[in-house]
Formats: C-alpha cells, structure tokens, sequence
C-alpha cells in the first residue's frame, strides 16, 4: 500500500507539471500536500490496580493528514479558472486512490461584485472562525480543539460523490456580506435519465444555512448565523468521540449535537492587531427538538481563539466549554455533564527554527440519568514539545507528546494509563 502511495503521488506532481506548462490563459495550477508518520507510539496499559508490571504496545503509524485519518490529502493537485465574472476550482486528492478531492465547483457573479454563486462540492471559509489548533493537537488529546468550525461553521460539502451544494452570497456594501447555503445530499452531479428524481426538497431545506457578517472598521468581523436542522453536520459524519462530532456520553441514545437547529454568533477582534493580540469569540445556542416521545436539548457551546505575539515569543489559547443538555421522555430522564477543554501553545522563534510547546485539558463531569448522578467524569491531560523548520514552499515538523489518558478512573481492571508519541509532520505548497 504504501508503494501505491508513492506512486499515485508521483502520477498526480509529473501529471500536473506537463498540465501546467500548456495551461489556456486565466487557469493556474496549484499543489499542496500534507503527511503525518509516526515511527513510534507507545501505549501504556494495565492489567490491575496493584499490578507493577506495565503492559505496553509499541506500533508505528503513517496518515495523509495530521490525525491520521484513514483517508485524506496527502497530495493535492488543484486547477482554477478565473475571469471578472464566472470560474471554476477542480480538486485532484491522491493518498491511497486518486479522486476528487474537496472542490470541484463552477462560481459565477451575475450582477458583477454583488453577487456571487457557487455550486458544486466545496469549502468557504469567509465567514468561519480564524483560530485553529496547531499541528501535533491531534497527537495530545483524544479530543482536539478544532477552534475554526466550533467558533463558527462553515459553509462546507462532504466530499462525496453523492452530495452537492450551493452557495449565495450578496454583498450589498463593503464589509457586508448575506448567504445562503444549501447542502443536497444523494444529488450526484451527472448524466441522470428524464425521469429520473431527485431527493425531497424537505430533506434539503432542514439543511439550510442562512448568515451574515460585517466588518466594522479598525474594531473588527461579527458574524451570526442560523443553521436548519435536525440531521445537520458540519464537513464531516459524526462518528465516536470528537469536538464537532461528540457523542455526550450517551451511546445508547445516539446523541449528537449536530442533529439540532442552531443560531451562532462569532466576533473576531482586529482593533487590538497592531499590539500582536487576536481574539475570535463565539457562541452555540441549539433549538430543542423532540422525536418519538423523546425531548432532546444540546448543550450551548462557547468558544474562543487568542494569541499574542510580541517579538519572537508567541502565545496561543484555545478554549472550549459546554453548558447542559439533557434527554428526557419515555424513561429517559438523562442530564449530560459540563464540559471544558483547553490547549496552550507556547512558541519563540530561533530564526532557523520555530520551538513550541502545547498543554491540552479535556475535563467532563458527572452525567445524571433518573435524577443520579453517575460516576463517569473523566480529566485527559496532554503535554507536548516540538520544532519546525518553515521553508518557502513548507515545512517540517518533529516532536514528542504524551497523553495522560482518564486520570480520574482508578476503577480495578485493565485500562490504558497514557500514550507517548513522536509525530514527524510536513506540509509544502506550490501556488
């Protein structure tokens, strides 16, 4: 498999050089690839409580993407078209198989810079949080800080052969901008006989996306948008544990805070750049919804993305919290827990390099189902060091982490006690 890696990584970068020396005038090509190898992974188990012997796992791993994700970019060969009023974007993914990749979607703006329409498969990010986590989160905490989408979705497609969208922007003044954005899920975008249908446009309407954003003048972007639900998802399918894709400690109920109607509402301070300091607040507040005799609220989220630089040392903080929740019919009576998690990011640059350090904190209370409180907090700690060198066209990454895993179960039984890694990331670019 991983001889196929290299050679349909190969294909696509000598592929797209012979494409890009013959290119009609107004398309360009770009490439950018990321890889995540970990030569060593160490997990630490135990059998029992007074047990001294440590039972260890030692194994390597290899993803297209940090997190290691069975599936990604690990090569990506991009195509735009632009003229003053209509373009395109078509995306070539190469890891294990070659497809498309993330974007493929045509845009045009009828009513010149007022109005813009994509439609296809793809990401905009206009209106979408500023603060992201740093690379080696991924390898800390079991759940990491996606700051980008929890501050604020996105409009994004799954991409999928077998969903589409679209996206409408206007812009009525400077700074302003309205949208309207539509997911079609099972709208495959092909050849398709006359009498063949598409999906209902009920199921299509519960996944509308309507926002707006405005920037203010030397003090910065706010933004606030209404999500359509129940059985919307961000860019990716909810499974197991995850910020964006979390499950509330209640596999039973198959509770996930994506399956409701929200508002969101999201600042990003800019008044304060010039001193080195960025902040980007934002807030979830979900509608509840009840299904077959059950109710069902979320939690509201908040979150927020800082830093601060001031010469060569930098500071980075991501917060994220939860605050109720609950699930309540047909004996169900179930309250989910508060929840909190946190990474900093120290850095100082050395000139040749960049040194960083990163502390992560995911900490879940107690549960209560039928007015009891159930013994199933947990406190994960993850603490981690590395140095990147940045080149022209991308970097490289290498460090160490380690991950302290349910610090509060002293419960007897085997049970993993933590997870040392060490990461090697790169990331390169070519525009």
């Amino acid at each position: 498999m991983k001889k196929n890696l290299i050679v349909l990584i190969m294909f696509v970068l000598f592929t797209g050089a012979a494409f890009a020396q013959n290119l009609p005038n107004g398309v360009s090509a770009s490439f950018w690839g990321r890889a995540a190898f970990v030569p060593f992974e160490l997990q630490v188990n135990k059998d029992e409580p007074d047990d001294l012997l440590l039972k260890h796992k030692i194994t390597t791993a290899i993803g297209p993407s940090w997190g290691l994700q069975p599936s990604g970019r690990a090569a990506n060969l991009c195509f735009r078209g632009n003229s003053q009023y209509v373009g395109f974007v078509v995306e070539i993914e190469a890891d294990v198989a070659i497809r498309l990749g993330e974007y493929s979607y045509i845009w045009a703006k009828p009513f010149g810079e007022y109005v813009r329409l994509d439609v296809g498969v793809f990401m905009n990010d206009e209106l979408r949080g500023v603060f992201g986590g740093d690379s080696f989160d991924y390898f800390v905490l079991r759940i990491p800080v996606d700051m980008e989408d929890s501050i604020f979705n996105r409009f994004a497609v799954v991409s999928t052969q077998n969903e589409a969208g679209a996206l409408l922007g206007i812009y009525p003044i400077q700074g302003l901008t309205l949208a309207a954005f539509m997911k079609v899920r099972n709208s495959k975008i092909e050849k398709a006989a006359l009498e063949q249908l598409g999906p209902l446009m009920k199921t299509s309407l519960d996944r509308m996306q309507f926002a707006a954003g405005y920037r203010i003048p030397g003090a910065g972007h706010l933004r606030l948008q209404f999500l359509n639900a129940p059985n919307f998802t961000w860019a990716g399918i909810p499974t197991g544990e995850g910020i964006y894709n979390a499950k509330f400690q209640g596999d039973e109920l198959n509770y996930y805070y994506n399956q409701f109607k929200r508002i969101e509402a999201a600042f990003n301070l800019t008044a304060l750049s010039g001193l080195g300091l960025g902040l980007d607040i934002g807030v979830k507040i979900p509608f509840p919804y009840s299904n077959q005799g059950i109710d069902y609220s979320a939690p509201i989220m908040a979150s927020m993305g800082a830093n601060y630089t001031i010469d060569d040392f930098g500071i980075g903080l991501n917060l994220q919290s939860w605050f109720g929740g609950k699930v309540k019919g047909q004996g169900q009576d179930r309250a989910f827990a508060q929840r909190a998690a946190m990474h900093l990011i120290p850095t100082y640059n050395l000139g040749f390099a960049i040194v960083g350090g990163l502390i992560g904190l995911d900490l879940k209370g107690n549960d209560k189902n039928d007015g009891i409180k159930m013994d199933n907090k947990r406190l994960d700690i993850g603490l981690g060091a590395y140095i990147r060198k940045n080149y022209s066209n991308g970097n490289i990454c290498a460090g160490f982490t380690y991950t302290f895993a349910d610090l509060t179960n002293d419960k007897s039984g085997f049970r993993t006690l933590g997870y040392f890694r060490i990461p090697i990331i790169m990331e390169i670019a070519f525009f």
